[in-house]
């Protein structure tokens, strides 16, 4: 009796896969519930001008786009190339401040617009702010040292007379604004307490910084003669031979990358799909071991021919036991057909038939073997040649 062979899926290795899928299922949850809110990612109710929220900027992009600035953002690490680069408000790691300075040392033109406010988006609609509050003094500094402007930063300024110099004609409309004093900027915009907007020219390059985005962002450019203010900007930084201002949107979290197969394989989190594939492609190559190894001979195919088929039928007629009956048939029709073609006398019985190839000297064998039964009629018909031999040999 066989031994009873092992279950290919033990109770141990169902259990090792359910508490893996356990564990994968809590591991989800995690990644989708933990706290984000630190990593460079996009703010939908941030300083970008695809938010509508205050601090947004949507309404200078478009306000550009409308009166036929040809406007457009950046997503590119490396940044686009443009006539005017706005980078308003960068982000605050370090990639993204190493991601600045390369723009700024390359860009021909460029705003820089300093932060000043940061809030959160409202749960109930992410677009708008919930509550928002100052950003600490330190991070403006830090956005102005990556530009390389040595500045001061003056926030608390009650207010007063603006000053205003070409290629601004209008006086602004901020309250409680956020300045900068430095000698390295030739002030565009500034008051007593200093500069609203001011250019420094390195190597042929211009930089202009904006101390305070109240000016530009949706909730301040409706203001007075903001909106005027921010285009004449614009307008002058492009110059007469225009072209194409582009918002650097890779500041904020927008980063689009080339597609890479392997980048997307084997990094997170599509790895863990990777991980899962290699798995069960290993179960699958694990299910099959029992069938590996050197393939089972077939059976020859049966060769063709009348030996064949007689064989084949033999073998037939010998599982049915009806062997004895067909060898007398054989055997009776060997007789008749060999008594037709030496022109017997018609109308014999078989008794008869063998009577009579006795007395002509062609007895017939006494057993019903098939074998003896063709040897006698090749003999009687002489189709060997013997009896023709032996009558020569009698004539000779």
């Amino acid at each position: 009796m066989s031994a009873k062979a092992a279950p290919l899926f033990s109770v141990r290795l169902i259990a090792g896969w359910l508490a893996a899928a356990a564990l994968a299922c809590a591991f989800s949850f995690y990644l989708m519930t933990r706290d984000t809110s630190g990593e460079n990612r996009p703010d939908e109710a941030g300083p970008t001008i695809f938010s509508r929220s205050a601090i947004g900027y949507a309404a200078f992009y478009h306000t550009l786009r409308k009166l036929g600035v040809a406007a457009g953002e950046s997503t590119s690490p490396g940044g686009d190339a443009a006539a005017l680069v706005v980078i308003a408000e960068p982000n605050d790691d370090d990639r993204t401040r190493a991601h600045v300075r390369d723009v700024l040392a390359r860009a021909p033109a460029a705003l820089l617009i300093l932060p000043k406010r940061k809030g959160r988006p409202d749960p109930e609609r992410p677009w708008y702010l919930g509550e928002d509050a100052f950003v600490p003094v330190a991070r403006v500094r830090r956005v102005l040292d990556d530009a390389e402007v040595t500045a001061a930063v003056e926030r608390g300024y009650a207010g007063g007379a603006w000053r205003t110099l070409a290629p601004i004609a209008d006086a602004p409309s901020v309250a409680d604004p956020q300045l900068v004093r430095s000698a390295a900027l030739h002030p565009f915009v500034d008051a007593p307490g200093g500069v609203l907007i001011g250019e420094a020219i390195r190597d042929g390059r211009r930089l202009v910084i904006l101390a305070d985005p109240d000016l530009v962002e949706n909730h301040g450019i409706v203001r007075g003669a903001n909106a005027a203010v921010a285009v004449a900007l614009v307008r002058s930084l492009l110059g007469e031979r225009g072209g194409r201002v582009v918002f650097d949107e890779a500041v904020h979290g927008y980063v689009s990358r080339p597609f890479a197969l392997t980048r997307l394989l084997f990094g997170f989190p599509f790895v863990l799909v990777t991980a899962q594939i290699a798995i069960a492609a290993g179960l699958l190559a694990w299910s099959g071991t029992g069938r590996f190894g050197a393939p089972k001979p077939r059976e020859p195919a049966l060769p063709a021919g009348k030996r064949t088929l007689i064989e084949s039928g033999a073998r037939l007629f010998a599982l049915a036991d009806h062997a004895q009956f067909l060898a007398a048939r054989y055997a009776e029709a060997v007789l008749r057909e060999t008594a037709l073609r030496l022109q017997a006398p018609r109308g014999l019985t078989q008794a008869q038939l063998i009577t009579w190839f006795e007395h002509s000297g062609r007895p017939v064998p006494e057993t019903t073997d098939a074998l003896a039964m063709y040897a006698w009629r090749r003999d009687a018909l002489d189709e060997s040649g013997r009896r023709t031999q032996h009558r020569r040999l009698a004539e000779d």
